[in-house]
């Protein structure tokens, strides 16, 4: 691939601040309240000695060569590609040097700086103290007239570089902003406030740089005229756009962080070589993994095993197929190191997780460049579990990966005290975990195509860290199908720059690639033989489905009364022939449902041996935890869950017996991935029926509109063919991105080429509803609260009883809200606090009725202050085994 000059070799060849900034000594950057105020010229250099610390540590050199190159096929006109090149990446680090130029604002120095050398206040400069705004103004004048004054390049060259100049201020502008957003717009008046400053520098605007500049949008109107049209083509330019507001902030903050705190970071969490060696060496040789290390030992006589040799159901067969299957993704893997994407597809029970260790750890010895992991989940349970399996499996501690997610709270490696908090390094745990400077992260799709595609600081913060990575993605089938085009889009094009190499998996997995524009079939399947492993006795056999329920036409209803006569029959055949032990599984669509049917339970004699839980969305974690851990340790010979669609959420439990409301099919089968999942037991059964209208949840989902007779719906969950839903579902994605009719993919992207983030971010949701936190101040036992959480709520004087009181919880919260403690102090018990109020909330839809209703049982004051519907009267309305009591209610749909 091409490459330019470096970002070390282009910060070199610019003059140093105090070469051209006149009084350069006179200038502040930060005060602070022990020692003297840092220089402006000072501050710089030390965001740039960061941004090159990054820049290395990242790989960042060869993700801007290939963004700069492709940003520069916009343009056929280019010729002279190494300097056109070159003053691209020159621009990329001069944003970075310029971004805090504008200080010398007297204004800035006086108000903000405490400068005694200023006795007066700039009326005329029409920006008052601000700085950023004038940083982008240097830096586009100085950048113009460099290029009007240069005889270097052509016209069609410099028009282009214009653009470069313009679009490249925006990071300038906006790095003391929440939100990243394209807005150069500086008009006459207000340059004329501001050519003054320019002389500070030694420069001074020309007539044509101050047309250039008062006419911005006309002007990257004219430079784009006879450019590409695609929209498509310009997502180099946004992706640099984004690493560059990354790359600013993440530096100014580090360098910020050096100064205020005499805290340096060196270590960004990388997987250097050695570490690759050890995490390698401890997957297949730690005292748990004799599994793995058979299946590296003879990984060829696995991958050649006979499918007609494992044909019978037996453990010793399940075993071999899983070592099998195993050694067929990495086989494959290695045939096709070079790919970028890659599907896992696996039954459920196969292994799936462990042979996604196998893989990444591949692919990091594959590429020296690789050097972190990132693992993606659709829900806070799957990521909690693959923390733990990651620890495990690679015996890796706190301090080689993390785990991201509301419920998470503060992450701290550290357990010593010491002069500056409770335990540990506490603004050092900080600044890892505002980065993420780990070699392991586990975290939410949400947060993690919020960096991909979002326009928010705190998203952006990491996406330099995205750079060189293996990044896994599971359960791909729980976005909605809208987006599918969008995600493999965005996929596909960060790991041709990035150098990212993206696995995605799942036992019901969509093929996306499908929808791509430009990379159909790009995506390598690791289990090319996967219909072998899913029709294979031992995971087809695994559960029978019953369909019974449905009646012929797969359509018919059941009432409860009836429902609950075969749930009893069925439990009780499974039990006399399984030495009285019986477990069933019952889910409906609806929480109102679900209630109802588990009141009928608990009331009905036939059950008076079954130990009955309720699990829903409105059930606090601490109780799911008991619930899950209940059933797992085999504490009843006989249990009945009844549940919402939550228990799909990558609960692991293992059930005898299951029944399912039908819904979308993939939603069907994580159903039956709870019953029998490590597929030794026999006689398991999953029966369908049909109680609820599911039109009320998935009316709007392109998986549910699809036409699907029942004789293809039962063949569908049997053989575990649901790519023929999902080619459906991917044609008419493709039909609607064809059509003028319609929004689609194309109306999309046309916001890459007007440099639109906030449509980019918007019109990409995973989730489009908002949710609302509900607090419920009960006790919890203690033994639900992580040994730091306690340690945390002891240091406010926790009365040390076998409870942690709800109320009292609050009011910690409160005190850290009004509390005078800086900024970094406040921030880490705020995330402190927040993990543990975790456990007495659960979220609702904000525009549901339910919020209206449990308004009226809450605090206004603390609703209005902080969004939070704290249950003030919660006895009354809620009851902590069983969730919302829904006979107080009109509604109770709730976020799963």
């Amino acid at each position: 691939m091409k490459s330019f000059k470096s970002f070390d070799e282009l910060l070199l060849s610019e003059k140093k601040i105090e070469d051209v900034l006149i009084n350069y000594e006179r200038y502040h950057a930060h005060t602070h309240k022990t020692k003297s105020s840092e220089k402006l010229h000072e501050h710089v250099h030390l965001v740039m000695d960061y941004a090159s610390k990054l820049v290395k540590a990242q790989g960042l050199d060869l993700v801007l060569d290939s963004l700069i190159l492709d940003f520069m096929r916009i343009n056929s006109s280019i010729e002279k590609i190494d300097q056109v090149g070159n003053y691209v990446k020159k621009l990329f680090v001069n944003a970075l040097v310029y971004h805090d130029y504008g200080k010398v604002n007297e204004n800035f120095q006086r108000e903000k700086m405490k400068s005694t050398f200023y006795t007066k206040s700039n009326h005329n400069n029409h920006i008052g103290s601000k700085h950023s705004i004038l940083s982008a103004y240097m830096f586009i004048c100085i950048h113009l007239r460099e290029i009007t004054e240069s005889d270097n390049f052509a016209v069609a060259e410099q028009n282009f570089l214009i653009l470069a100049i313009y679009l490249f201020a925006n990071p300038i502008l906006k790095h003391h902003s929440s939100q990243f957003e394209h807005y150069v717009d500086f008009s006459k008046e207000l340059s004329e406030g501001l050519r003054q400053y320019l002389g500070q520098y030694q420069s001074e605007i020309t007539t044509e740089v101050e047309f250039l500049l008062v006419n911005s949008s006309k002007v990257i109107d004219k430079c784009m005229d006879g450019y590409l049209d695609s929209g498509e083509s310009y997502f180099s330019a946004y992706a640099m756009l984004k690493l560059n507001f990354s790359l600013l902030t993440a530096s100014d903050y580090y360098a910020t962080n050096d100064f205020m705190s005499n805290m340096k970071v060196s270590d960004f969490g990388l997987i250097d070589e050695n570490l690759k060696s050890q995490l390698f060496k401890n997957f297949t040789n730690n005292k748990d993994a004799e599994y793995n290390k058979k299946l590296y030992k003879d990984l060829d006589k696995h991958y050649q095993l006979d499918f007609e040799e494992v044909r019978e159901r037996s453990e010793s067969n399940l075993n071999k197929l899983r070592q099998k299957m195993a050694a067929e993704a990495i086989v494959t893997l290695r045939e096709n190191i070079d790919q970028k994407l890659f599907y896992l597809e696996a039954p459920t029970g196969g292994g799936k997780t462990n042979m996604s260790f196998a893989c990444a750890l591949e692919l990091l010895k594959s590429d020296e460049s690789l050097n972190k992991v990132f693992y993606v989940f659709p829900f806070t349970t799957l990521i909690t579990q693959t923390f733990r399996s990651i620890k495990e499996t690679l015996q890796i501690d706190d301090d080689k990966v993390i785990q991201l997610h509301s419920k998470g709270g503060f992450h701290t490696s550290r357990n010593e005290k010491d002069e500056d908090g409770l335990y540990g390094d506490r603004k050092l745990n900080y600044i890892n975990n505002l980065f993420i400077n780990y070699p392991f992260t586990l975290l939410s799709h949400i947060k993690f195509f919020n960096v991909l595609k979002g326009n928010r600081k705190d998203d952006n913060y990491i996406l330099h860290r995205l750079s060189n990575s293996v990044v896994v993605i599971d359960e791909l089938q729980t976005y909605d199908p809208k987006h599918w085009d969008k995600i493999i889009f965005f996929l596909h094009h960060y790991s041709k720059h990035f150098n990212i190499r993206f696995i995605i998996m799942s036992a019901t997995l969509p093929k996306i690639d499908q929808l791509s524009l430009d990379a159909v079939g790009s995506i390598q399947a690791l289990i090319p033989n996967k219909h072998k492993y899913f029709n294979n006795k031992n995971f087809k056999g695994r559960i029978d489905f019953d369909f019974s329920l449905l009646g012929k036409s797969g359509r018919e209803t059941i009432e409860l009364d009836d429902l609950l006569d075969k749930v009893h029959y069925e439990l009780e055949i499974y039990a006399a022939s399984n030495g009285n032990k019986s477990n069933g599984l019952i889910e409906f669509i609806i929480k109102k449902s679900a209630s109802s049917f588990y009141k009928l339970a608990t009331h009905d004699v036939r059950f008076e041996d079954y130990k009955m839980f309720l699990i829903s969305g409105t059930i606090l974690e601490p109780r799911r935890k008991e619930i899950i851990d209940a059933i797992k340790e085999k504490k009843y010979t006989k249990t009945l869950v009844v549940s919402t669609q939550v228990i799909e959420a990558g609960v692991d439990i293992d059930m005898d017996v299951g029944f399912k409301d039908r819904s979308i099919v993939d939603s069907d089968e994580q159903l039956a991935g709870r019953v029998n999942r490590n597929a030794k037991k026999r006689g398991c059964k999953v029966f369908m029926f049909n109680y609820d209208r599911e039109h009320k949840i998935y009316g709007g989902d392109l998986r549910y509109k699809q036409r699907i007779v029942h004789k293809e719906y039962k063949s569908i969950l049997e053989d575990k063919n649901f790519d023929v839903l999902y080619n459906r579902v991917n044609k008419e994605i493709i039909e609607l991105n064809k059509s003028v009719h319609f929004q689609n993919l194309h109306d999309y992207i046309k916001y890459l080429r007007v440099f639109n983030f906030k449509r980019i971010n918007d019109d990409f949701k995973l989730i489009d509803s908002d949710t609302t936190s509900v607090y419920i101040p009960l006790n919890i036992e203690r033994q639900w609260f992580t040994v730091s959480q306690q340690r945390f709520l002891d240091s406010f004087g926790d009365d040390h009883l076998e409870v942690v009181r709800g109320e009292q919880v609050f009011d910690i919260y409160l005190d850290i809200i009004k509390g005078d403690a800086d900024f970094t102090d406040k921030t880490i018990s705020k995330k402190q606090i927040g993990g543990i109020m975790s456990n007495f909330m659960f979220s609702i839809f904000t525009d549901s009725k339910l919020n209206l209703e449990l308004l009226s049982y809450s605090e206004y004051e603390y609703f209005n202050k902080f969004g939070i519907i704290y249950l003030r009267d919660w006895n009354e309305v809620y009851d902590y085994e069983d969730g919302i009591k829904d006979d107080k209610f009109e509604e109770s749909y709730v976020i799963l």
